[in-house]
């Protein structure tokens, strides 16, 4: 997970990103290893951002 951090951090730095997409990936990542406050973080985050998540999003919380 590190050095998705890393890569997470670079984008938003460089002002390319991170997108939607990027978002849900990174969601999926922390629930799957049980990193909830981290991911509902992000969740949050991408809202506040404007980016309105979809349907997947919401499982990988549901499904951890």
């Amino acid at each position: 997970m590190e050095i998705v951090r890393e890569i997470w951090n670079d984008m938003k730095e460089s002002g390319v990103g991170p997108d939607l997409d990027s978002y849900t990936m990174l969601i999926h990542g922390l629930c799957g290893k049980q990193k909830w406050r981290e991911a509902c973080q992000l969740f949050v985050e991408m809202i506040e951002k404007g980016l309105l998540p979809q349907k997947i999003t919401f499982e990988h919380f549901t499904k951890g």
